[in-house]
């Protein structure tokens, strides 16, 4: 366990991706489509162009109030199941938040749950060492939606207060 001290050792939960099916981007140009017969370098430009035009400025807004609302419910979800081990602030941007626990925790045992629930997987978690206690968690809430983040929640607050 010395070496514990001398890293931190986290897991990596959800997606910090913009959710592609999200309606507002769904038939944008800031989506490519690789069967429009456009080039990725034509796209690039008309996406771009897009981007900045009144259109697209709209929409990125729209995307922005809807991710702030969904961190802020994010963090109600927190607050109901894990707010007695830990704590989690608001970030000022991005897509990913971090969950900082008061103790380690161990949490090898509630990886099946976790990856059943489709936000673990081992590829996004190179650094993780399953064997030993976590510090905290990196939540990248651009996917899965709001429900699964509430049950993933619920189920490590059972866990954590399992013997």
């Amino acid at each position: 366990m010395d070496n514990y001290n001398k890293s931190m050792n986290f897991l990596v939960l959800g997606s910090d991706q913009l959710d592609k099916e999200h309606p507002l981007l769904k038939n944008s140009y800031l989506r490519f489509n690789p069967d429009s017969g456009i080039s990725p370098a034509d796209w690039e430009i008309m996406a771009l162009s897009y981007r900045f035009s009144d259109e697209g400025m709209k929409v990125m807004e729209d995307l922005r109030c809807f991710y702030l609302d969904k961190v802020k419910a994010l963090k109600v979800c927190f607050d109901a199941h894990l707010s007695g081990y830990g704590s989690m602030e608001i970030p000022p941007g991005g897509l990913s938040v971090w969950l900082e626990f008061h103790e380690h925790r161990e949490i090898a045992d509630s990886l099946e749950m976790l990856r059943a629930l489709g936000v673990y997987t081992e590829e996004r978690n190179s650094y993780f060492n399953p064997g030993l206690p976590v510090d905290g968690i990196n939540i990248g809430f651009g996917s899965p939606g709001l429900e699964v983040w509430n049950q993933v929640f619920r189920e490590l607050a059972i866990y954590f207060k399992e013997p």
